[in-house]
């Protein structure tokens, strides 16, 4: 994302890197998005997202900043968060729980249909 020249480029490249690490870590996406990940998440998601926030800061930084030059929707940054990982994580976990999900082809067109919801 910060080596990327503006907001639809970063976008681009989150969704895509999600989906390449989904492909290439199956195991490690499987126990991300199990159910035991969501029970912990609800349990203590205060904490964890408090843990979190160092990691995080470079990314709230660079989407503050491409909303600040226009390039990305006025919203708080928990929806534009969900706007963007939202349809993802959902396309990784139908993919590794059904698997009819093409995940090349979802790289190629996913990008698109999420910069049209969080760009301007």
């Amino acid at each position: 994302m910060e080596q990327t020249d503006d907001a639809r480029s970063g976008v681009h490249a989150v969704v895509r890197a999600y989906f390449r690490f989904a492909q290439l870590h199956p195991d490690a996406a499987r126990l991300m998005h199990s159910a035991t990940a969501d029970r912990e998440l609800a349990a203590h998601a205060h904490r964890l997202r408090g843990a979190q926030e160092a990691r995080l800061a470079p990314i709230a930084a660079w989407l503050h900043a491409h909303q600040a030059s226009g390039q990305l929707v006025d919203l708080p940054l928990p929806v534009l968060e969900s706007l963007i990982l939202g349809p993802v994580t959902g396309i990784v976990r139908r993919w590794l729980s059904v698997g009819d999900i093409d995940m090349d082809e979802a790289a190629r067109t996913v990008p698109d249909h999420i910069w049209r919801s969080v760009g301007r």
